[in-house]
This record gives structure tokens, sequence and C-alpha cells, in this order.
């Protein structure tokens, strides 16, 4: 019985993409057409639609092809189910962020890496290789993602939609967000897993924030959380609900953002201990839903009784925020220099906005040295990943020119705030 691509459960399509690799490696040695189809006792016309990917053949005929070539082409039935077992099971360790049980997996797919470079796993092998590296190591080389972009019309519609999203996923980390959010979206097209249709969707909620569309963002959010929640990932589902209730507070929807953390929080205190520093994120929105409807106290009180959101920069710099607010400057600006003693080696954007702040609260400042701490946000907006701040950094530079008798481009600004306030 001839195995082929329908007994092991693969992508027919997949085998043209070996039909490629072929005539590279035939040409390469310099072995001829006539002479393999001779061997094989084909005709050349079918050797050539095979290496063209004009003809889907059967593994054993490909395995007669590589081994005229004098390699070893595995089509073994039991070893490539396992490894496709593996594959599967690789994915869903990702899915989880259980990292160690991934690299468990990789370094048994590994093991038989040889065999497998050529065998009809060769597309679902690559995913798993960029995968890890991409995942584990954050190493965001496209070199091998994009060895295969030539054969896409040669993946079944789930590794297609995993291509894009890994494209996609990359370019974001490689801070080409308006490229990983092209990719995301074509991946956003494809429905066959819904696990990673889930993935795509909490990246581009992401973007669609850093794009200040935060309504996209929001309606994104809530459909991946739950997509999430049906797959039963606690960390893609509390990282699009944190994104959905910092999105609501951001538009008004403060009623349903205190529910959602209300929530987020009862979920996390089961285990406390251990979800401690995940609490923090939570609790500082609880903390910035106060001071969007202008309680700056309440806010203050939020941080004072779990002071531990401090310890992230973000929460540190909304703190000093918060002190300025009320008119404690003093406070304000000791915060900020606190924020950066304990993140010296930060480099987000909070870094920038805390010295942009200090320079702003500053009254030994010059209007030369605070424009050029603005500059770098001025034209930038998708520089700060929420309207609120921008417009934040637009009302304080408006606020310290006037200060200055700088009336003319305090004006210039004012207009600009004004220009960009249909972020929403």
């Amino acid at each position: 019985m001839k195995t082929n691509h329908q007994a092991l459960g693969l992508h027919e399509d997949n085998l043209k993409i070996l039909g490629h690799q072929l005539k590279q490696v035939r040409l390469k040695r310099d072995y001829s057409l006539r002479g393999m189809a001779r061997a094989m006792h084909l005709s050349p016309s079918v050797i050539a639609d095979i290496e063209e990917g004009r003809r889907i053949t059967t593994c054993d005929v490909l395995a007669q092809m590589f081994g005229h070539l004098n390699m070893v082409f595995l089509h073994d039935p039991i070893l490539i189910k396992a490894a496709i077992a593996d594959c599967k099971l690789y994915h869903e360790a990702l899915y989880h962020r259980n990292h160690d049980f991934a690299t468990e997996i990789y370094a048994r797919l590994e093991a038989v890496t040889p065999s497998l470079e050529h065998s009809p796993l060769l597309v679902e092998m690559q995913w798993v290789r960029v995968a890890h590296k991409f995942f584990v190591k954050a190493d965001y080389d496209l070199t091998q993602l994009e060895a295969y972009t030539s054969y896409i019309q040669y993946f079944s519609e789930e590794q297609t939609q995993r291509y894009y999203f890994l494209l996609g996923y990359a370019y974001l980390y490689q801070d080409a967000p308006e490229t990983g959010f092209a990719y995301l979206m074509k991946a956003r097209q494809f429905t066959a897993n819904n696990r990673l249709y889930g993935m795509t969707l909490t990246r581009l909620a992401e973007l669609h924030q850093y794009r200040h569309e935060l309504y996209q963002a929001i309606e994104t959010s809530r459909l991946a959380s739950k997509i999430h929640a049906e797959n039963a990932n606690v960390y893609e589902k509390f990282e699009s609900d944190w994104r959905l209730a910092r999105n609501l507070i951001e538009v008004g929807s403060n009623d349903e953002a205190r529910i959602l953390i209300t929530h987020m929080e009862a979920s996390l205190l089961v285990n406390s201990e251990e979800n401690g520093w995940v609490l923090s994120h939570v609790r500082f929105l609880r903390a910035l839903a106060e001071y969007m409807i202008g309680h700056a106290e309440g806010a203050l009180r939020v941080m004072a009784q779990h002071d531990d959101m401090l310890n992230l920069e973000y929460g540190r710099f909304f703190h000093a925020l918060v002190l300025d607010t009320l008119g404690r400057t003093t406070e304000a600006l000791a915060t900020l220099k606190q924020q950066l003693a304990d993140h010296p080696d930060s480099t987000s954007v909070f870094k920038d906005l805390a010295v942009y702040f200090m320079h702003y609260l500053d009254k030994e400042t010059q209007v030369s040295e605070f424009e050029a701490h603005l500059e770098p946000f001025l034209n930038k907006p998708n520089k700060i990943p929420s309207p609120f701040i921008y417009h934040w950094v637009l009302d304080c530079a408006v606020r310290f020119l006037e200060g200055r008798g700088e009336i003319a481009k305090a004006f210039e600004i004012a207009k600009h705030a004004l220009a960009n306030r249909t972020f929403y």
C-alpha cells in the first residue's frame, strides 16, 4: 500500500513544495531530468510536472526521486504521524504560554530534524522552528519564514493563517507595527485554527490601541476574550480583558470597565501570592478609572491601598501625574526621579515621558530645552499608546509655553491638539 498525504493526514499541496526542492537540488548537483526519468521509468514530462508543482504524486514516487539524488526522503507513516502530533502539541503549549513544555517537545522534534528536512512534514516543521525562535527565544529574524514565501499557494488554510500571523507578530516586535498590522489583518481572514485566530485578535487589539483606534481595540479585545475563555487560556484572556478595560476607561465607559476590573480582581485573588504582579496591573486600572472621572483623590487612595502598583514603571509615572493634578508638585518630581532610578535601563516611552514631565514641572527649564523633549511626541501620537496621555502631553506644552509668554507657540500646539482629537 502506497503511503501518501491522505494516509498521513497532511495537506496534499505541501508535496508540491518538495517537487520544487528536488529541482533545486537536481540542478545544483548537475543531474539531468532525462536521466532521472530513465532511472525511474517515467517520462521526462511527468518528472517536470512534479518539479514545477503541476502534479501531485505519492510519497513513494518522491522517495524514488530523492533516492536518485542520493538523499533520504522520510515517509514512514508511524514516525510522521508521531511528529504531526508533536507539532500540534507544540503549538498548544505555546498557546497556553507553557514554554518549558514547548521546549521539551521542540527538542524531541529536533532529534529527528535531519530526517524531517525532506519529508511531507516540511511546512509544519518550519512553522514550529519559526514559532520557537519568535516566542521562546525572542529572535525575530524572518529568514526562515521568508524562505517559504514563494510556496504560499501550496499551504493549507491553517498553514496560511499561521504564516501571516507569524509575519505580523515578528514585524510588531521588530518595531514595524504598521507592517505587522497589515499581516495580522490578513491572518484575521482565516479561521481554520480557533486558538490562532484568538491570538491574532489579541495582537490586533494591541495595534488598534497603538493606532489610537480605541473602539476597534475594544471590539477586537472583546471577541478575543470570548475565544480565549472557550479555550480555557487564562493568560491570553487576561491580556484581552486588561486591554478591554483599559480602553473602555479611555472612551468613558467606566461602569462597564469597573465591572470587568472587579471580575478580574476576584479571579486573581483566588491565588493572590502567585498572581500578585498581575494584580498590580489590574489595580492600576482601578486607579485610572477614578482619575478619568475627575476623582484624583480617589485614584491616590487606590494607589495608597495597593502601593505594589508603584513597582510598575507606568504605575509610578501615573502616580506623579495624579500628584501634580492635586497640586503636589514637589512630590510629583520626587516620584518621577524615583521612577527613573527604579528603571535605569528602560527603553519604554514612559522613561521619555518621565523626563518630559520633569522638565515641565521644573521652573528653571528653558523654552528651547522643553521643546527638545516635546518634539519626539508632537507629531508622533502613536509613540504613546494612549490618546489620553498624548493629549496630556500637548496640554502640558500649552500651559508651559503660556507661562513663559510664548503665546503664539502655545496657540499652535493648541490647534494641533484640537485637530487630533478624533482618534476614537
